[in-house]
C-alpha cells in the first residue's frame, strides 16, 4: 500500500499542476440551446482587458504563495468512515499478527490496517512555499523558500519544479474553447462594494453536473474592471473534480488570491470482505491542492542582480520554514500524515523507489553515493548484438565537485569487452560549468550524427539508429572538455580529443588502410529559450522543455599530436513543436557538411533504420532516422534532412481508458558525397530527394506505445508493396 501512496503522489501531483497541458477535451458535436448573448458580450470585454487587468502589464510586482496538496477522505464523510470502521472490527474475530500471518489472511490484514490507518492519517502531504518575482526588464524568477513531501528524507526537484496554472488564461473564459461551453447571465451581485456579473456555464463535453444541477460553474466578472474575480467549476462524469479560482484587485490589477482543487482518485469500502456488515457505503478518497497567495507588491522594485542565475532557484528544502509560511496550521490528521507516512516510508525505502522513478526522465538511477547511466544498461547492433553493461559515477553526497565515472560494456556478437573511466569537476556550484576528463575504448557506428547536449530522452529515441548499420569502427583515446551555461537557456562545450580509429568492417581509406590517428577539437552550442531549468546540489535539473531548440556542432581536425587528418565538420538541428486549432505540429529540420579528405566514420550516414530486405520491415523509432531506409547503405559527406508531423484533432477510445489519436508524418533527406572513390567499400550516395510518409496510431489499443506505418515515396521508391512498406514501435514516453 505505501508503494501505491508514492505513486499516487507523484502522478497526481504532476496531474493537478499540468491539468491544462494534460487534458484533452473531446469535443463532442452537440446542438443545445445558444449562450446568452449577454454573457457572450461580458466575455468579450473580459478578454480585451484581460493583459490590462494582468500584473504583467506592470513594470514589476512580487508576491508569495503556500500550497498543500493531501490525499486523505472526504471532510464530510469522516464521521460516517470512523463508524462504519467500528461496526468493521468488532466484527473482525482473528487478527493475524504482522511477524506470522496466518496463510490465505495476509492481504485482509494489510487492507483491515491501511483502513485504521486512513481513519487517523491523510495518506500523502506535500507542502511547499514560493516566491515569485516579475520585471518587465528581467523576466521572471521563482524562489522555493521551503518544501516537506512526506516518508521521503531527500527533496524530488520535479516536484519542486511542478508549476501551478497560475499565469495561464483560465480555459473557461479563453476565446479559443468558446464553442465546449454554454454561457448564461444569471445574476448581478455586489461584492466587496463592487458590482459584480455573475455568469453560469455548462460544458458540453461532459454528463450533467453534481446533483443533476443545470450549471458545471460560474464566473464572477468585476464590472468596472472587467477583471475576473471568482471562477468555480465542478465535474461529476469521469473522475469527479471541483476546483475553485479567486483574485484580488490590488493597485489595478487582479492578482491571484486562492485556489483550491480537489479530484476524487478511488473509494474505500469497508464491505468488501466483511459481507455481514450493515454498511456498504463506498467513502470517496480524494486528491486535494489548496493555495494561498500573499504578500503582494505591485510597486516592487529589482536589480539585475535580484535575477541571476536561473529561473528557479531552491533556497532550502528542510521544511524546518514552512511554519512561517502557513496561513493556517496543519490539522491533526496533516501532523500524523507526517509522523506515520515518515516511519512508512524510511521503512519501505521510499527514496530509493523515487530514485527509479526519477531515472524514466534523468537517465540516472541513483544508488546511495552512485548514478548509474541508464543509457550503460543495455543495447542492440548487428554488429554487437546484444551489449549489456554498466557505467556509474559518484554522486555530490560524496564531494559536491568532484565526480569520477567508470564504464564496462559486453557484446555478446562481437565478444569484446568495452571500458572507459572520466573525472568531472564542477568549477561553480551555482552555475552549470564542469570539466571532464576522459579516458575511452570502445566501438562505434560510422557515420553518426553528433549528440552533443542532447537531453537523455533524445538520446533514448536516436539510439534504433545503430541497429542495421553494421560499419563500426573501434575508437580508443582520451578526451578533455568543459561545458558551461553562458545563460539560463544558452550552454556551451568546448572540447579536444585524440583518439586511434580503426575500421571494423571490409574498409580501404584512399590506399592507406583502415587505421588512423586523429586529434580534434570541437565546440557546440544549445540554445533552449523555452527550456527552464534550477540549479540543485546535484547539479543543472531542466524541469520543462519548451520549443524551439537549436543545436551548432562545429569540430576541426588538426595534424597536432600525431593527427593525419585535417577537416572541418559543421552540424546543425532545429526542432519546434505548436499548437494550432487545426491541431499540434512538430517539426526537426538538420544538416551537416565536412570539408577535407576524412574516413568515412567521420561521414553522415543517412540514419536508415530497416535491415537489406526486401519485405516489410519492423523497426523502432529514433529521433533522426527513416523506417523504410537500409541501415548502413547510404553516406554523404554533405545533407539537408526535415521531419514533419501533425496530430490530428480527433481522438477516441479503442479499448481500456487511455483516449487515442493519429498523427501523420513526413520525412525527407538529401545530399552528396565529394570524392566517393576514396572509401573503397559497398555504399550509395543519397543524391535524390529520399521521402517516406507515415501515420502513427499514438496509444495503440489504449497502450502506452504508438504504433506507425510508413511507406516509401519518390525517387527510392522500388516495386512491389512489401518492399517500401515499414512498421515503427515508438514508446509514448518518448513524445515527439
Amino acid at each position: 500500500m505505501s508503494r501505491l501512496y508514492l505513486l499516487l503522489g507523484l502522478l497526481l501531483s504532476s496531474w493537478l499542476f499540468s491539468q491544462t497541458e494534460r487534458e484533452t477535451a473531446i469535443e463532442q458535436v452537440v446542438i443545445l440551446n445558444a449562450s446568452d448573448p449577454r454573457a457572450l458580450a461580458i466575455l468579450d470585454k473580459v478578454s480585451v482587458h484581460y493583459d490590462q487587468n494582468s500584473p504583467k502589464s506592470l513594470p514589476a510586482y512580487t508576491y508569495r504563495s503556500y500550497e498543500k496538496l493531501a490525499l486523505d477522505l472526504s471532510a464530510d464523510s469522516l464521521a460516517l468512515y470512523k463508524k462504519a470502521l467500528g461496526e468493521r472490527n468488532d466484527t473482525l474475530r482473528v487478527e493475524p499478527s504482522e511477524e506470522s500471518p496466518k496463510k490465505g489472511a495476509k492481504s485482509v490484514w494489510n487492507r483491515n490496517k491501511f483502513e485504521n490507518f486512513a481513519a487517523q492519517s491523510s495518506g500523502f502531504l506535500w507542502e511547499r512555499a514560493m516566491e515569485y518575482r516579475f520585471s518587465k526588464s528581467e523576466g521572471e524568477k521563482t524562489l522555493v523558500l521551503d518544501s516537506r513531501i512526506s516518508g521521503l528524507t531527500q527533496p524530488l526537484y520535479r516536484f519542486l519544479a511542478l508549476r501551478s496554472d497560475r499565469d495561464k488564461t483560465p480555459k473557461v473564459i479563453d476565446k479559443k474553447n468558446r464553442s465546449l461551453y454554454r454561457f448564461f447571465l444569471t445574476d448581478t451581485l455586489y461584492l466587496e462594494g463592487r458590482e459584480t456579473y455573475e455568469i453560469s456555464f455548462r460544458e458540453l463535453a461532459h454528463d450533467r453536473p453534481h446533483s443533476g444541477a443545470k450549471f458545471n460553474g460560474r464566473i464572477l466578472v468585476d464590472a468596472q474592471s472587467y477583471g475576473v474575480k471568482q471562477i468555480e467549476s465542478q465535474r461529476s462524469s469521469g473522475s469527479k473534480r471541483s476546483k475553485v479560482s479567486s483574485w484580488r484587485l490590488l493597485g489595478g490589477k487582479w492578482f491571484l488570491e486562492h485556489e483550491d482543487l480537489e479530484i476524487k482518485i478511488g473509494a474505500l469500502n469497508l464491505a468488501q470482505q466483511q459481507p455481514e456488515l450493515k454498511s456498504k457505503q463506498d467513502f470517496g478518497y480524494y486528491a486535494s491542492l489548496s493555495v494561498d497567495y500573499f504578500d503582494w507588491d505591485p510597486k516592487a522594485s529589482f536589480e539585475p542582480k535580484d535575477f541571476k542565475g536561473y529561473e528557479l532557484e531552491v533556497v532550502t528544502t528542510s521544511g524546518e520554514k514552512l511554519e512561517t509560511y502557513r496561513p493556517y496550521d496543519l490539522t491533526p490528521r496533516e501532523k500524523n500524515s507526517y509522523q506515520k507516512i515518515d516511519s512508512i516510508g524510511k521503512r519501505d525505502n521510499w527514496q530509493k523507489k523515487a530514485g527509479i522513478l526519477s531515472a524514466l526522465t534523468s537517465g540516472k538511477l541513483r544508488v546511495g553515493k552512485l548514478d548509474f547511466l541508464a543509457e550503460d544498461f543495455a543495447r542492440y547492433s548487428k554488429y554487437e548484438g546484444l551489449r549489456l553493461g554498466i557505467g556509474a559515477k559518484l554522486n555530490e553526497t560524496f564531494s559536491p565537485r568532484w565526480s569520477p565515472e567508470v564504464s564496462l560494456a559486453y557484446g555478446f556478437r562481437d565478444k569484446e569487452f568495452k571500458y572507459g573511466a572520466a573525472l568531472e569537476y564542477r568549477t561553480s556550484l551555482s552555475r552549470h560549468s564542469m570539466l571532464r576528463a576522459e579516458y575511452f575504448s570502445d566501438v562505434k557506428a560510422s557515420g553518426l550524427f553528433n549528440e552533443e547536449l542532447w537531453s537523455f530522452k533524445m538520446k533514448l529515441m536516436n539510439a534504433g539508429v545503430n541497429v542495421s548499420n553494421e560499419k563500426y569502427f573501434q575508437t580508443k583515446g582520451f578526451g578533455l572538455s568543459w561545458e558551461y551555461d553562458l545563460r539560463s537557456d544558452l550552454t556551451m562545450k568546448l572540447g579536444a580529443k585524440r583518439a586511434r580509429n580503426t575500421a571494423l568492417f571490409d574498409y580501404d581509406f584512399a590506399n592507406l588502410g583502415a587505421e588512423f590517428q586523429e586529434f580534434k577539437v570541437s565546440a557546440t552550442l544549445k540554445y533552449a529559450p523555452g527550456s527552464k531549468s534550477l540549479m540543485t546540489p546535484a547539479g543543472k535539473f531542466t524541469y520543462h522543455v519548451g520549443y524551439p531548440e537549436f543545436y551548432l556542432h562545429y569540430e576541426q581536425g588538426l595534424s597536432l599530436l600525431g593527427g593525419q587528418s585535417e577537416f572541418k565538420k559543421i552540424e546543425l538541428l532545429f526542432t519546434h513543436q505548436f499548437k494550432t486549432p487545426l491541431g499540434l505540429t512538430g517539426t526537426r529540420a538538420y544538416m551537416g557538411k565536412i570539408t577535407g579528405e576524412v574516413p568515412i566514420w567521420n561521414q553522415f550516414q543517412m540514419n536508415g533504420l530497416s535491415g537489406k530486405t526486401s519485405g516489410t520491415s519492423f523497426t523502432l523509432t529514433s529521433y533522426l532516422g527513416f523506417a523504410t531506409m537500409p541501415g548502413g547503405t547510404y553516406f554523404n559527406d554533405q545533407f539537408f534532412g526535415y521531419y514533419l508531423t501533425h496530430r490530428l484533432p480527433w481522438y477516441f477510445k479503442s479499448i481500456g481508458h487511455n483516449a487515442s489519436s493519429f498523427d501523420v508524418l513526413y520525412k525527407g533527406v538529401v545530399g552528396e558525397m565529394q570524392n566517393a572513390e576514396l572509401h573503397q567499400f559497398e555504399f550509395h550516395s543519397l543524391n535524390k530527394l529520399y521521402q517516406e510518409v507515415g501515420l502513427e496510431w499514438n496509444n495503440f489499443l489504449s497502450s502506452h506505445f504508438n504504433l506507425g506505418f510508413f511507406y516509401r515515396v519518390g525517387h527510392y521508391q522500388t516495386q512491389g508493396f512489401k518492399g517500401n512498406f515499414a512498421v515503427q514501435l515508438k514508446l509514448k514516453l518518448l513524445g515527439f
